[in-house]
């Protein structure tokens, strides 16, 4: 193995090396720096970039643009609301709104309406759908408000809403980490970095080769989306943001603290770090691999959103993962023996981890059953949480203008006018569709009915009864699937409430496929890793207990904060991210447990793993959960929750799974652990 790493080039083990690696790397961020800046312009903000494949509302929406494309605005509706009821004045200053907005309009727009109980008016401004597709739409729903700034006053509310505003906002807040709760988040991270090794240049060197990863890897991500149609949005960018601080992070931690203790053995520095990456190197290898392995089961799922995480993943990881450790040992030679400064490398050990391993090893079977019923106790906190995507305000940590203004036209005008159901029928069946429709429960009426250009389709507008988000509407959007089908299974429903009928079967159906398939795929990384069924199975239950503890402690902090409506999807990119990473502790336990086992024996390797060990995975852990709080912060409930999950489980898994339940198992079982291999007690 160190003969090859050394061969290829990514052990700058030599005088030269070190410098050609450095120069390798400036050379290509200083390429992708560019291509990186440009990920913003081909961000896919359109219903296809996330709505499930297959589903009806996703053809739907294909339709709608191939067959009806002078007559699919996205809509941006103003609500004016007087609660005292309107005024002569309130309708005037409508009007002039109205004839400002003309400029931002793609057709004419109607007549101001005004709501039966004379309290709220609306205007419906067409704007052109293929701003959602390109993000113009943010600008212009940005500019429409500059005009209706002045309109509020003297009680009279004015809010924006609609597909059009919806989009903006939604787009806006998915993909946005707040500047300033980053730099907390890189402050805690280099607080931690700089508690752990007391080194001013080992919190910087780790953070800039951070940046360094995220850089390649946007430019990569950027890359595949223009040229090869992979589908990026807000959320998943800031995912692979925090994903990149927090496993770059973690990688560097490993390989600086095994060349601290080579360091302090061997005082050829060069040699030093070759030993470092000949006995981490695989191991980061083998954590990298768990992530990536649960990334790939992503591709089976359903939601477009979701399957296009996965190669966003695998790009996220394999960046970090080849810049610590390429970059990383390059930069710690050139620094030679300032790299610890002001202390020296040594490879001391703490009296605490000492002590806690002896503990261990006196009673590992009441330790460890006594941590697993602790972690099947707080598992119970999920039963606190409704499995269901979040609708309207529900979705949002704070409400966002869309939301407020749709809440005004329910409390105004019908709850599904704003939002109709749109079937989408072969022209022939559409004057039997038509009439059958008005009989399903839950429709209150048919407004439009319009013939595609070529005469082939024909677009029947349905008004729901029930809002738009509720069950009941859903409910009604499977009626009518089921009496089209009767006529003809070529037609489809589609609007909002067919999207989010569709986006939580699918999702739904994702956690039954992706969750499996994830923990077979990262048993096998373990088996092929450890070279032993037995650790293997051993770590899998363990990883599987910290996520269902991690999972039990989100629901009970998401019931406490308001929000125990939990989507999906957080469920889903929560567990996936919460077991693979939970697996590299794991990994960088068992395999230094594995290698001093050789050696000292399996009781006496599994102590010195943990004693050795102990304090780099705590610093990660605690990296891991600063850098996926951040998603806690940001305005979408959806990043909360995984932000909460995954802190939440990775805490378990680095002061409970890692500390006390794994060790302890370990110690119980014996060199059993690592049949069929022979170790000695």
């Amino acid at each position: 193995m160190r003969t090859l790493w050394q061969r290829i080039g990514l052990v700058p083990s030599h005088r030269p090396g070190k410098w050609i690696v450095v120069a390798a790397w400036l050379a290509a961020t200083a390429t992708a720096t560019p291509v990186a800046g440009t990920i913003g312009q081909i961000m896919a903000n359109d219903e296809r970039s996330w709505l499930p494949r297959s589903a009806q509302s996703t053809r739907a929406v294909d339709i709608q643009k191939t067959e009806f494309p002078a007559a699919d605005p996205a809509d941006l509706l103003v609500v004016y609301e007087r609660a005292s009821g309107l005024t002569s004045g309130d309708l005037a200053t409508a009007q002039a709104d109205r004839s400002r907005l003309t400029a931002y309009a793609d057709t004419p727009i109607g007549p101001v309406t005004r709501s039966s109980d004379g309290r709220a008016l609306l205007i419906t401004v067409p704007i052109a759908s293929s701003t959602l597709e390109t993000g113009e739409v943010e600008s212009i729903v940005d500019a429409a408000r500059d005009v209706l700034a002045g309109s509020a006053r003297d009680g009279l509310t004015v809010l924006t809403t609609g597909p059009a505003a919806s989009r903006a906002d939604t787009t806006r807040a998915s993909g946005t980490v707040e500047t300033g709760l980053l730099i907390v988040t890189l402050a805690l991270v280099a607080l931690i970095l700089a508690a752990t090794y007391r080194s001013p240049i080992l919190v910087v060197v780790p953070l800039v080769c951070v940046a360094l990863a995220s850089v390649t890897a946007q430019a990569l991500v950027a890359t595949l989306a223009r040229y090869a149609g992979l589908n990026v949005n807000g959320s998943s960018l800031v995912l692979l943001e925090v994903l990149i601080l927090g496993v770059g992070t973690d990688y560097a931690l490993l390989m600086i603290s095994r060349y601290r203790r080579e360091q302090a053995i061997e005082p050829d520095r060069p040699a030093a770090m070759a030993r470092t990456t000949v006995n981490t190197v695989p191991t980061v290898l083998g954590a990298a691999a768990t992530v990536i392995a649960a990334s790939l089961a992503l591709l089976l799922a359903r939601m477009n959103s979701t399957r296009s995480l996965a190669p966003i993943v695998l790009i996220g990881v394999l960046c970090a993962m080849a810049v610590m450790t390429t970059l990383l040992p390059a930069v710690l030679l050139l620094f030679g023996r300032l790299a610890f400064w002001p202390r020296k490398a040594s490879a001391r050990s703490s009296g605490g981890w000492q002590r806690l391993a002896e503990s261990l090893d006196r009673n590992p079977r009441k330790v460890w059953t006594t941590s697993a019923l602790a972690l099947g106790a707080l598992s119970f906190g999920a039963l606190l949480l409704t499995i269901a995507a979040p609708q309207g305000a529900q979705a949002f940590t704070r409400t966002p203008e869309f939301v407020a203004g749709q809440q005004i036209l329910a409390r105004h005008f019908p709850s599904g006018s704003v939002s109709p159901a749109q079937i989408f029928a072969p022209t022939a069946y559409a004057d039997r569709i038509r009439p059958a429709v008005t009989g399903v429960p839950g429709v209150a009426e048919v407004t439009d009915s319009e013939v595609s250009p070529n005469g082939s389709w024909t677009r029947i507008t349905v008004v729901l009864a029930d809002d738009p988000g509720s069950t009941a509407a859903r409910r009604t959007i499977r009626q009518l699937r089921a009496m089209t089908a009767e006529i003809t299974p070529d037609a489809v429903v589609g609007g909002r409430t067919a999207a989010t009928l569709d986006q939580n079967e699918a999702m739904i159906a994702d956690l039954r496929t992706v969750v499996p398939l994830t923990i077979l795929g990262i048993a096998i990384v373990l088996a092929l890793l450890l070279r032993t069924p037995v650790a293997a199975a051993v770590l899998v239950g363990c990883v599987l207990s910290s996520a269902g503890a991690g999972l039990g402690i989100a629901g009970l902090v998401l019931a406490a904060i308001g929000h125990p409506v939990v989507d999906p999807a957080a469920l889903l990119l929560g567990f996936i991210f919460l077991v693979a990473l939970g697996a590299d502790y794991a990994i960088f336990l068992m395999s230094r447990a594995r290698q001093e086992a050789e050696s000292a024996g399996h009781r006496q390797g599994v102590r010195q793993a943990l004693v050795g060990t102990g304090g780099v995975i705590t610093s990660a852990g605690l990296v891991l959960a600063a850098t996926f709080s951040v998603l806690i912060a940001t305005p979408v409930v959806l990043n909360l929750q995984i932000g909460i999950l995954v802190a939440a489980g990775v805490l378990v898994d680095t002061f409970v799974v890692r500390t006390l339940l794994v060790p302890a198992l370990a110690l119980d079982l014996g060199p059993r652990t690592w049949w069929p291999r022979r170790v000695q007690v």
